[in-house]
């Protein structure tokens, strides 16, 4: 055999052992990440919580880790029953665990929380939570959502998170000190009277009657007797006549805040 001869044999077969080398490699390399990403598919379906219902609300129970040494609720969804109210309270707890979250983000998995009806009108949050990450976009009659205070860790006037946020005037200025926004402030306040200035409930109505009855406060020590005009409790808020006064606008359309305050009497 000539050597030009046996050194093409020669080329031809490195080059072989390199191609060889080359599409083993790649192949292994997708077999690797297609086995990665039906793993974590597989991992995924198999730990995803499970969704549960319970009264106006379908939720998710979330395992204790870094945040929570404890289970803990995320609320995400409405469910056919809360489907068909204008006015929904947020519970502070689902089945003896506290809500924490209104929709959440679940790893490669994604936003978890799509909160959906065609009459709802007003979400009330009267109690801290870490964060609102659902999705508040289909709700075409939808208002606001009202809550006590600012706590609300995420989400908190951010319009994807927690849409047209509203809280009483007197915790916006704790919050954000003597900043006029009379647009973002519920005009029915409903106080502890407890020789503090303690907001227990809020509302936003406009000529309305006051529909949606809060939850009866508490008090040690104290029964509860219901809500009046003034704090010396005299005159007692009739429910099925009195209405909440009308929205007033000044002649450029700026609207003139007026609170109606309620107390609670003990």
């Amino acid at each position: 055999m000539k050597k030009t001869t046996k050194n093409i044999i020669q080329v031809m077969v490195i080059i072989l052992v390199v191609v060889g080398i080359l599409v083993g490699t790649w192949y292994f390399i997708l077999w690797g990440v297609g086995t990665s990403i039906a793993g974590c598919q597989d991992y995924f379906s198999k730990t995803e919580p499970e969704d549960r219902t319970n009264g106006d609300f379908v939720y998710h129970i979330l395992s204790g880790g870094v945040i929570y040494d404890h289970n803990i609720i995320a609320i995400v969804g409405l469910s056919e029953e809360g489907k068909t109210k204008k006015e929904i309270l947020i519970p502070q707890e689902i089945d003896g665990l506290p809500v924490e979250f209104l929709g959440y983000e679940y790893g490669w998995a994604g936003r978890k929380g799509e909160f959906e009806s065609d009459v709802l009108e007003k979400l009330y949050l009267m109690h801290p939570i870490e964060s609102a990450k659902g999705r508040f976009s289909e709700l075409p009659a939808y208002k606001c959502t009202v809550i006590k205070n600012g706590a609300i860790y995420e989400g908190l006037g951010q319009q994807d998170k927690l849409r047209d946020t509203k809280m009483p005037k007197s915790e916006w200025l704790k919050l954000f000190g003597d900043y006029n926004r009379p647009d973002t402030w519920v005009n029915v306040v409903y106080y502890l009277n407890d020789e503090t200035d303690t907001v227990h409930f809020a509302d936003d109505l406009d000529g309305e009657k006051i529909t949606f009855i809060p939850p009866e406060p508490t008090r040690e020590d104290y029964i509860f007797g219901g809500w009046y005009k003034e704090s010396e409790c005299i005159t007692a808020w009739d429910f099925e006549n009195d209405v909440v006064p009308a929205k007033e606008y000044d002649d450029e359309g700026n609207y003139l805040f007026q609170e109606t305050a309620l107390y609670a009497k003990w």
